[in-house]
């Protein structure tokens, strides 16, 4: 393989504009020349595979070709992130700034195949690139400067999402994933990620089977709000400039999460929906907040714990009485169990409603109900010594009742859940 690479050096190609700036930037002025030679090769490589993805050929050619299309971004990869802070790097970004800062829309649509940003987004988005390929770029895409990615993505994600192109939602959302990881505040307090909210909403209230291409695209969609969820909790203590803390506290995603879980009824989900698909679709997109919350309990940084438990749990634990459908119900739950296992003895101050929670699960529930409140039981048992301290006094209750359980509840699953839970009860 190593052969048949070297005989590939050829002065030509979109990447090319590499060489520019990166002997400066990570190697050193005396080594221009010695990287030069690299960037031709790069170029050779990348020129030579552009006509397109998946030619005829056999396994071998076919992951050469693969190797091929991943160096020139590997490369890429081993830039330091002050390398895509310059926006005056035109190398980097051409006119892609000037452009967006005079609302010049063309370039949301066609990027510039003359510098590193616009050659990412364009392999990021392209249907007929490798998956592996794709990937990679995407993911390198999340560190380009959030005031030329936002605004980039939005215009991207909507129109994917208004043609339903899966390959490029997913695209869009990783890019959007990696730079609120990477960027953080700055790239959620832009005005722009309340329309990825959007489009995100429209994705989630598409129907779906377990598995199909749409439900990964909503899993995407769930981890995306996730992470803008934990991003919003630092973003409204670290956010000095007032047009972007505005736009963190008008747009606040704890809120429109919550909001859309517990209430029942839901007049801006109604009017997007043809009357027939409103029950189905209103139900199935709670749950998917529900995992929004199940997920941003696994991602929230530890600085952000408290004030995460702090907003989220009270505001459930009050609206669970009210919330009529059962697989709501059942999934507010489960954000509990989540909370519960993973946040420990954070929830400390809500342990005894929890408790309650359970054990009203338990004994009034649908079985998925049953199921959830019987896990949530068992979180709280294996918490903290703290939590188990707070919550003692209710426990003779749960034992009574998984007793009456035990001895009556027709679902085996559930019974034997409570069986394993009333032995460790009893034995303590």
């Amino acid at each position: 393989m190593a052969g048949t690479l070297a005989g590939k050096v050829v002065v030509t190609g979109a990447w090319r504009s590499v060489a520019t700036f990166l002997p400066d930037k990570i190697l050193g002025v005396g080594r221009r020349r010695t990287f030069g030679c690299t960037v031709d090769h790069i170029d050779s490589i990348s020129s030579s595979l552009d006509e397109g993805a998946h030619p005829n050929y056999d396994a071998a050619e076919r992951q050469l070709d693969l190797f091929n299309r991943l160096c020139p971004l590997l490369i890429v990869r081993l830039l330091p992130l002050r390398v895509f802070d310059d926006l005056n790097s035109y190398a980097f970004y051409d006119e892609l700034p000037t452009k967006l800062a005079t609302h010049d829309d063309e370039c949301l649509g066609t990027q510039s195949t003359e510098c590193v940003a616009g050659l990412l987004i364009n392999r990021a988005l392209s249907n007929s690139e490798f998956e592996d390929v794709r990937r990679l770029a995407a993911e390198l895409c999340g560190r380009i400067h959030p005031k030329v990615l936002i605004p980039i993505m939005s215009y991207q994600l909507k129109n994917a999402s208004n043609s339903k192109d899966l390959l490029k939602i997913k695209a869009c959302l990783f890019s959007t994933c990696t730079s609120l990881l990477v960027r953080g505040t700055d790239a959620y307090a832009h005005p722009d990620v309340l329309q990825i909210r959007k489009a995100i909403e429209t994705v989630l209230l598409w129907p779906s089977v377990d598995g199909d291409d749409i439900s990964k695209a909503q899993h995407g969609c769930i981890d995306c709000l996730a992470l803008m969820l934990c991003t919003e909790l630092q973003a409204t203590k670290a956010v000095k400039n007032s047009t972007s803390r505005d736009s963190v506290a008008k747009g606040s995603v704890c809120s429109y999460v919550i909001h859309h879980l517990v209430c029942d009824e839901d007049t801006i989900i109604s009017l997007k929906l043809d009357r027939d698909e409103v029950p189905k679709a209103h139900i199935s997109f709670r749950l998917c907040m529900a995992n929004v919350l199940i997920s941003a309990c696994q991602k929230v940084p530890r600085a952000s714990k408290k004030p995460f438990v702090s907003k989220i749990l009270p505001r459930i634990l009050h609206s669970i009485k009210e919330i009529a459908d059962s697989e709501v119900r059942s999934a507010c739950i489960q954000v509990f169990f989540s909370m519960v296992y993973h946040l420990k003895s954070l929830v400390l101050p809500y342990s005894s409603d929890l408790l309650k929670a359970s054990i009203k699960s338990l004994r009034e529930g649908s079985e998925k109900e049953r199921i959830a409140g019987a896990k949530l039981l068992a979180s709280l048992m294996a918490s903290e010594e703290a939590v188990l301290q707070n919550i003692s006094g209710g426990l003779l209750e749960a034992r009574a009742l998984l007793q009456d359980i035990c001895s009556s509840e027709p679902s085996l699953d559930v019974w034997k859940m409570c069986q394993r839970l009333l032995v460790c009860l009893t034995s303590v």
